[in-house]
């Protein structure tokens, strides 16, 4: 059975499987991918609720408790695609476990009126709540772009060989100077270019698709 559409290939594979090895190892992938746009996001839910300085304790509860979320989400069927983008979806989940969060740590805390507002559109299943989510902050919206991007390209890679690989992750992805990859790898600049070429070509191709599209509009 083909799998339904999804907002990234690695959403894809946790729709396909359920509780076997493979599934298993694609949370670890989906993790590996999402980490620092889940972390930017945590930040950015605290600040909303009135939480400016916020322990690195504080911000990985609520990235694991926001992990586990997903994962009964996933297992449950709750996540719907084609309702909303992946992003708002995530951004919810976050939001609301760290609402949680401050609430068990300091019931007593006042609240200031963004984190009242952000409880109200936890709370709506309108469809313009809902849609808000999908809104990313300033320091999120590279971060997440970012993160879809490395995600197609581990969807693609198999297509490619491991040399060609290894020259566009250490030209485009670890930033090494051409010079100093033709040295390490021994092949011509033309192969390098060559390779990103190809590379870039296919990724271009795939982030063209509306799945991808939506997730990466504004």
């Amino acid at each position: 059975m083909e799998c339904p559409q999804t907002p990234n290939s690695v959403i894809a594979a946790l729709l396909k499987t359920g509780g076997n090895a493979l599934w298993q190892k694609s949370w670890g992938a989906f993790f590996d991918t999402y980490y620092v746009v889940m972390r930017a996001m945590t930040l950015n839910a605290f600040k909303k609720i009135g939480w400016l300085d916020v322990p690195e304790n504080d911000i990985e509860e609520v990235i694991s408790q926001s992990f586990i979320s997903l994962r009964k989400a996933f297992e449950s069927g709750s996540y719907k695609t084609g309702e909303y983008r992946f992003r708002g979806f995530l951004k919810r989940i976050i939001s609301r476990r760290a609402i949680d969060y401050v609430r068990a740590q300091s019931k007593k805390r006042t609240v200031n009126v963004e984190a009242i507002d952000l409880v109200d559109a936890l709370k709506s299943k309108e469809a313009g709540a809902v849609k808000a989510f999908e809104e990313l902050e300033a320091n999120e919206v590279s971060i997440y772009r970012l993160s879809v991007i490395m995600d197609v390209w581990e969807s693609v890679r198999h297509a490619f060989s491991p040399e060609t690989c290894l020259i566009f992750e250490m030209t485009q992805l670890e930033e090494m100077p051409v010079k100093e990859v033709c040295e390490k790898l021994g092949v011509p600049r033309a192969k390098v270019d060559k390779a990103v070429h190809r590379i870039v070509k296919r990724l271009r191709a795939e982030l063209d698709k509306d799945i991808y599209r939506k997730e990466l509009e504004k």
